[in-house]
């Protein structure tokens, strides 16, 4: 711990996500434990749908959570009742000193918010913005519902906060023209990756070319069109190929049923721990990211991308702006065409069929450019920095 004692913070982190199911409580873990080693005290509060399959951390940071019922519209509205009550008890009966709270979050501590304006409570409330908020939802109802929602938030959210952290700097434009308003006091903290995806990596030999795609399996992310772009190659080529996916979603029935058919070249992995995944990784011949074209995907900071440029591995990915801005300087990376699935399919055989040309094009400086760039370390000092502004 490098910090006097007088700038060291009891910082709550509020995030609408599922302990014991969305795949971004990693991120929020890793950050709250690089926060807790340069000197702070952190605490995380969220969601869980079932309490029982909440796997408790051995990080430095101290977790609570509510449980909500499982039906998508009546969780939020149990989840903001719940913590109506349960926020203001963990900041008041832990001497919270900052809260780094989502949008969606937000109308359980608008009291707070209230209160703190009126200079009746000190406690610092800084307002994040993730790229999960411009994602489109499942049916016009929830996007209408999400759209009406932000418009209302994002309006009251700028008078009442006292600061604000975005993903990209993309993100933070596109919300400030769309919802017109203006974030004076804030700062962009991105992705990053853990420390364990730099350690050395292992020569991991297959008799088969694996393609990877792992993470979220959520609509949105392209993996169906991956799928269905595996039908479209060569069989000569295919015979030797297996796709390999790994994660957890809303998709995860339609993949694992793509996988069990006679014909099918996909491996379904499910969920894995951060060691299977940077093995998984490792085995992989290359990495695939068919992201949709969206406002959501190319405001965002892509951590699977990230993850697969710091073991060095040769990336297909869709061509999107915050792709080819921070990782130009990566010779690994190629783009389709579309990431349609016949486009997807022609870059594929292209590479499988001259795969040693590929091979030899590349320099292996990905885990220089994420050390220098996208750790979970350099994104807490940014935090750290801002705090003492505030």
């Amino acid at each position: 711990m490098d910090q006097s004692s007088d700038s060291r913070k009891k910082i709550l982190f509020i995030s609408y996500m599922y302990l014991d199911y969305h795949m971004c409580k990693v991120s929020r873990f890793n950050i709250l434990e690089q926060l807790s080693i340069i000197g702070h005290q952190t605490f995380l509060y969220a969601a869980c749908i079932n309490k029982k399959d909440i796997k408790e951390s051995s990080m430095n940071f101290t977790q609570f959570y509510s449980s909500v019922p499982g039906v998508q519209i009546l969780n939020f509205i149990v989840y903001q009742l719940k913590s109506l009550f349960k926020i203001p008890y963990i900041i008041f009966n832990n001497k919270i000193d900052v809260v780094i709270c989502d949008i969606n979050s937000t109308p359980s501590i608008l009291h707070l918010l209230i209160l703190k304006k009126l200079r009746i409570i000190d406690t610092v409330f800084i307002l994040d913005f993730r790229s999960n908020i411009l994602h489109s939802r499942k049916n016009r109802l929830q996007t209408f519902l999400k759209r009406i929602y932000l418009k209302a938030f994002i309006k009251i959210s700028s008078i009442l906060y006292d600061g604000f952290t975005f993903i990209t700097d993309s993100m933070k434009k596109h919300i400030e023209k769309v919802y017109n308003v203006a974030f004076k006091k804030s700062i962009i903290w991105s992705s990053a990756v853990s420390d364990n995806f730099l350690a050395k990596k292992r020569m991991i030999k297959n008799f088969k070319f694996i393609i990877l795609h792992h993470g979220s399996l959520e609509r949105g992310r392209g993996i169906m069109r991956l799928i269905n772009a595996m039908h479209l190659i060569k069989p000569v080529i295919m015979d030797s190929v297996e796709l390999a996916i790994a994660g957890n979603g809303s998709l995860t029935k339609a993949i694992n049923h793509e996988s069990l058919k006679n014909d099918s070249h996909v491996k379904f992995y499910g969920q894995l721990e951060e060691n299977e995944v940077i093995n998984l990784i490792d085995s992989a011949s290359i990495c695939v990211v068919p992201f949709d074209n969206s406002v959501a995907n190319a405001t965002s900071s892509p951590l699977k991308l990230m993850e697969y440029i710091s073991r060095d591995k040769i990336i297909l990915a869709t061509q999107l702006e915050n792709f080819k801005t921070n990782f130009k300087d990566y010779n690994g990376l190629y783009f389709f065409n579309t990431n349609e699935p016949k486009d997807i399919a022609l870059l594929i055989e292209e590479l499988i069929i001259n795969y040693n040309q590929y091979l030899s094009k590349k320099l292996n400086n990905g885990s220089e450019i994420i050390r220098k760039n996208y750790t979970w370390s350099i994104q807490a000092k940014k935090i750290d920095t801002f705090l003492k502004t505030l």
